[in-house]
């Protein structure tokens, strides 16, 4: 049975957010490049007419690269989702096929996260959850302000906690 798109009826989001914008860098870089590689290929061909169809098969070849190295990971990134709810982790992914991941705030066993320099710089970082379970490690890279990402996942297990020492 498929998990639902929208969390269940009185299950609050906590957050949400796709991986950080700076995973589509390298993307960004290759759609200039590929533009750049077009327009010089187009101004240093000699006037006539048959260099008119070869400037089109560079256009068109420029516009089917340019397609595939930044449409597709763009589309890959909207479609990537990370959600905290009030009962768990869920990771959402996949353009045409679906793929969800979800964690149980009570299958939780540990989470932490690590950030070099840069990455604290540009506000992401990398949250590795523990669980228990036969898939236990979860690693979600470029998550964005994942300082806070941490700290409600463990807010979220002491209230859980809280909740089963007073008898909820």
């Amino acid at each position: 049975m498929g998990l639902p798109e929208q969390p269940s009826a009185g299950e609050r989001v906590i957050l949400s957010d796709h991986p950080h914008w700076t995973t589509l860098i390298q993307t960004i870089i290759l759609l200039i490049l590929t533009v750049a590689a077009a327009v010089a290929a187009i101004l240093f061909l000699p006037d006539s007419d048959v260099q008119a169809q070869v400037r089109l098969g560079i256009v068109a070849v420029a516009l089917i690269i340019a397609i595939v190295v930044s449409v597709v990971p763009f589309l890959r990134w909207f479609a990537t989702r990370y959600e905290l709810t009030e009962q768990g982790l869920v990771i959402r992914e996949g353009i045409l096929s679906r793929s969800v991941r979800t964690i149980p705030i009570g299958r939780v066993n540990d989470a932490s996260h690590s950030q070099r320099l840069i990455e604290r710089m540009l506000g992401k970082g990398t949250l590795i959850v523990e669980s228990g379970g036969e898939r236990g490690r979860l690693v979600l890279k470029n998550v964005p302000d994942v300082d806070n990402w941490h700290q409600q996942i463990y807010r979220l297990i002491d209230d859980m906690a809280d909740g089963v020492r007073d008898g909820r």
